[in-house]
């Protein structure tokens, strides 16, 4: 097994809320539909705006990990995150699946962390 490659992503949690804010419809955009409904399970502002951060650096590190572009068709919602106990997995699907499947990756592992103003993700692809 090896490193395919790496992927980092970090952003402000307050440039996340304004966008949220101007465009609340860019959530339907960047997240499946569970993720819409664990959103929906969040009854404190800062903590919505926390899991949707997390969810878009996640995402977004992923998309870097994979070395494939967001004009090879692959959108947001080709990556969707399986929540457990020890960790946010990321799960592919559609297009992205596809052009990960040309590029010999076998394994993706991300990592979200944060704190009051800022939310980074490191996801590494794995081959063998």
């Amino acid at each position: 097994m090896y490193i395919y490659n790496i992927g980092i992503d970090i952003i402000e949690r307050l440039r996340v809320e304004k966008l949220i804010e101007k465009n609340p419809d860019v959530i339907r955009r960047l997240c499946t539909d569970d993720e819409q409904k664990q959103l929906a399970g969040c009854t404190v502002f800062e903590r919505y705006i926390t899991a949707c951060a997390r969810f878009f650096v996640l995402k977004e590190s992923v998309m870097k990990a994979c070395g494939i572009g967001w004009q090879e068709g692959v959108s947001w919602q080709d990556i969707s995150v399986q929540n457990t106990l020890q960790c946010q997995t990321p799960v592919l699907h559609g297009q992205l699946s596809v052009q990960v499947g040309k590029h010999a990756i076998k394994k993706i592992i991300a990592n979200v962390c944060g704190d009051s103003s800022l939310v980074a993700a490191h996801a590494y692809a794995l081959s063998w």
